[in-house]
């Protein structure tokens, strides 16, 4: 039985066609063309290239993490701010990046910024520091461990999905703070 779930690329190919409409094919064949997207008055478009630039394109983090940071810190649509952070945790996934981290953990423990911008930068952060999920730690371990494994993680991301996420999240305050401090 076939799979009723998309994949990435039909998921943003959909997307572009929802923003882009008629010019769906113009911001997958002309780079520049999604980059001056970013200044689009519509803020899908915005949105969408700042996905494309980073998926389809696939730029370098040393060029859109700047249009990112600028995403976040101007655009007036909260959406497309919170991509911005969200690009920004993809971009550096598992990098451990401090000056990331730092910027990051500054937007979680703003109490000025909107929760979901708060709880965007937080799930960055998770991102940016957590290890590459190397399957080296089940190397000696026979299958039903690894099974056993497996269904521990599987319940405590359950147990996660299932909190309520527009009213709290719990972040480890001692963690951001150091994180944000300058060195």
């Amino acid at each position: 039985m076939a799979s009723k779930r998309k994949s990435s690329t039909d998921y943003h190919r959909d997307l572009a066609e929802s923003a882009f409409e008629h010019e769906v094919e113009r911001v997958y064949n002309e780079r520049e063309f999604a980059f001056a997207s970013l200044r689009s008055d519509v803020w899908k478009e915005r949105y969408c290239a700042l996905v494309l630039l980073h998926h389809h394109w696939q730029i370098d983090a040393d060029i859109l993490e700047p249009a990112c940071k600028s995403a976040f810190e101007n655009d007036e649509h909260i959406q497309v701010r919170q991509n911005a952070l969200t690009q920004i945790g993809k971009l550096f996934e598992h990098t451990f990046d401090e000056n990331i981290s730092r910027y990051l953990a500054r937007i979680v423990l703003d109490e000025n910024h909107p929760y979901r911008l708060r709880r965007s930068a937080y799930d960055a952060i998770e991102k940016v520091r957590t290890e590459v999920p190397v399957p080296s730690e089940f190397r000696d371990r026979d299958i039903d461990e690894i099974v056993k494994s497996i269904e521990q993680l599987k319940s405590k991301l359950d147990t996660i999905k299932n909190r309520d996420p527009d009213t709290s999240f719990d972040f480890d305050r001692g963690l951001m703070n150091e994180l944000a401090r300058e060195e």
